[in-house]
């Protein structure tokens, strides 16, 4: 078999990759090693902006998911003491990502792209473009984007050396065994050193869990019943779910040296590194890396891969300056969450700043009136 495209993950990131290849009308495979629908461990919060970018993306219908809630307030914590609600001036949808992954793989296949599930590679040859699949099938490709996390196969074919600097822990209890009965999501700063927890809400249950950089001196099941307990929830520790995740820390140049293979989402370290979001900079960087493909390809010039470091920019300038921003929320805590007490204040540094992941403060705070 031969594809233009060859994507590792069927993920948000990869997914929306695929759609915008297959938009294209550049042949395109997508092999994930799961079987759709799937659990994930993720929190499930897909922020308005996100779903504007997949809008783009010619969805033939729009996601209507069963256990989805829509958030339009954040009761925000320092640590377990209550700080303040803030209205969102764009929606979080809480999805389920068992329904949200299982619509975008399907609305897919419902273009014509190729999906193998439930398939496992044991090679991939960079140099003489081949996949070799665990049944031994080869599929020969001219690019490929990887997609299949921190922790995948085509990261270290990029940097063998980086690993993710984040920790997580999350469990899904039943609504009816806790008193949690608002259809907000619930943060809690300072749980975990430069980390945070969360409740998001779904339909019949709730998603709880907390993130954090990691420390192998940190007993994060220990912290996490502590957390838990905190916040009014019991749960078994045999339930709990964890994840080494990028958390502000992501690859320079997610390129490998044939530049034949381009990294995206979780897989390049894309994560918010104040709020842990993942999805949106996933689709976003998927998005990008399918039109850094497609110009090459229609081109015929492989050194037209290079400018993908320019069409994530926004991303990774958003990452380095959020990552010093929040050196300094943790480090005046107290201060800075309970100035948020202030409804304007409040707002400024939730929607214009952290919902939207613009953590150019200055200009930001150019851009409207002082306080």
């Amino acid at each position: 078999m031969h594809y233009d495209v060859v994507i590792i993950g069927a993920g948000p990131s990869g997914i929306a990759a695929g759609h915008n290849i297959i938009n294209n009308n550049i042949s395109c495979c997508i092999i994930d090693k799961q079987k759709f629908p799937r659990n994930k461990l993720c929190a499930g919060g897909v922020t308005q902006k996100t779903f504007d970018l997949l809008h783009s993306l010619n969805l033939s219908s729009d996601f209507n998911g069963v256990n989805t809630i829509v958030s339009k307030c954040v009761s925000l914590y320092l640590e377990d003491k209550y700080i303040t609600d803030i209205e969102c001036k764009g929606n979080t949808y809480l999805v389920d990502r068992f329904e949200f992954d299982e619509y975008l793989v399907r609305e897919y296949e419902n273009k014509g792209g190729k999906i193998l599930e439930n398939t496992k590679i044991k090679n991939i040859d960079t140099k003489n473009r081949t996949i070799t699949l665990s049944d031994n099938q080869n599929i020969s490709f001219k690019y490929i984007i990887g997609a299949d996390g921190a922790l995948g196969i085509t990261r270290s074919l990029v940097d063998k050396n980086i690993k993710a600097n984040g920790f997580c822990l999350q469990v899904d209890v039943n609504k009816n065994d806790t008193n949690y009965n608002s259809d907000n999501m619930s943060m809690y700063y300072g749980v975990l050193p430069y980390g945070y927890g969360w409740i998001f809400p779904k339909k019949n249950h709730l998603s709880v869990g907390f993130i954090g950089e990691y420390s192998k001196d940190i007993d994060y099941k220990v912290e996490f019943e502590k957390f838990l307990n905190n916040i009014g929830i019991e749960c078994d520790r045999s339930r709990f779910k964890g994840a080494f995740i990028p958390f502000g820390q992501y690859i320079k140049k997610p390129i490998n040296y044939e530049k034949n293979l381009l990294l995206v989402g979780d897989g390049a370290g894309f994560v918010d590194p104040i709020t842990g979001e993942g999805i949106y900079f996933a689709v976003l960087s998927g998005i990008k890396a399918a039109d850094t493909i497609v110009k090459a390809i229609k081109n015929d010039d492989i050194n037209i891969i290079d400018e993908y470091i320019y069409e994530i920019y926004n991303i990774t300038k958003s990452i380095n300056k959020g990552s010093k921003l929040k050196k300094v929320i943790y480090s005046c805590k107290k201060p800075i969450f309970n100035s948020m007490k202030n409804k304007q204040i409040g707002s400024f540094i939730f929607n214009d700043c952290v919902y939207n992941s613009n953590y150019d403060i200055l200009k930001t705070l150019n851009s409207k009136e002082r306080f």
